[in-house]
């Protein structure tokens, strides 16, 4: 059982609350349960890391064959599977404890320098347009 919970997104308890209120008898069918509850036991952070593998893997090849191809389409695969790859670092980084420091930090800073961003956007934004208006 705990070997199953280390694969999902659910912790232990919930893995077996699942088998508990869903059956009866010791036999289990996967028919037997819902969409849902079949949703939660799969990693769905291996299935965006999966995602962007085959988004880096397939902009590569685009490149590669680039007369077939406009550039538009290949960035758009190669940035897509960058993004994802850099978006499942961070649950590394949470499930890795000589990271977890690195990721509390994060967890503090992000919501005080978007506030910051938010504040200090108008301004820069101001500067760029009159800017854009005085030089261009």
């Amino acid at each position: 059982m705990s070997d199953l919970s280390t694969h999902s997104d659910m912790n232990e308890d919930e893995l077996e609350q699942v088998i508990r209120t869903n059956y009866v008898q010791k036999k289990i069918s996967w028919s037997a349960l819902s969409f849902w509850d079949k949703a939660r036991i799969f990693n769905k952070w291996a299935f965006l890391l999966a995602l962007g593998n085959i988004f880096s893997i397939f902009g590569s090849l685009f490149q590669i064959t680039n007369i077939h191809f406009r550039f538009v389409y290949i960035e758009i695969f190669v940035s897509a599977g960058c993004f994802l790859t850099w978006a499942t670092i961070s649950k590394y980084f949470a499930n890795t404890t000589k990271y977890t420091l690195m990721t509390r930090t994060f967890e503090e800073a992000v919501p005080l320098l978007m506030k910051v961003m938010v504040g200090a956007g108008p301004i820069f934004f101001g500067f760029f347009f009159f800017g854009m208006c005085v030089f261009w």
